[in-house]
């Protein structure tokens, strides 16, 4: 990391460190073409989580509308597909809110 540290501190300074290098928790192989655990800094280790390790756990798109499945991230889509009617039965509640309120502010005007 370029720091200047004593030889005795060397260990100290490798727990703080933000370059120290750290393996991805869910030991993924995201862009390893020899299937090695993908490996980024302190630093960095969260972007690859909350962005694009295949293998971390998400909320599903529709979370907001009341879904509350918790999905590894490559398994998005197959979700959807799987749960479709009931993300439309979910949109479909929002919708029908959404529209009592429109009548209900329309009818006070």
């Amino acid at each position: 990391c370029g720091s200047k540290v004593q030889a005795s501190n060397i260990n100290s300074h490798f727990a703080i460190c933000l370059d120290f290098p750290t393996p991805c928790m869910n030991k993924c192989t995201f862009q390893s073409l020899e299937g090695k655990v993908f490996v980024a800094s302190r630093r960095m280790i969260r972007k690859h989580l909350d962005s694009d390790c295949p293998l971390q756990k998400v909320i599903c798109p529709y979370s907001k509308h009341g879904c509350k499945a918790q999905i590894v991230r490559t398994n998005i889509q197959a979700h959807k597909v799987e749960y479709m009617d009931h993300h439309f039965q979910l949109m479909e509640t929002v919708l029908a809110q959404v529209t009592s309120d429109l009548t209900f502010y329309k009818q006070k005007d």
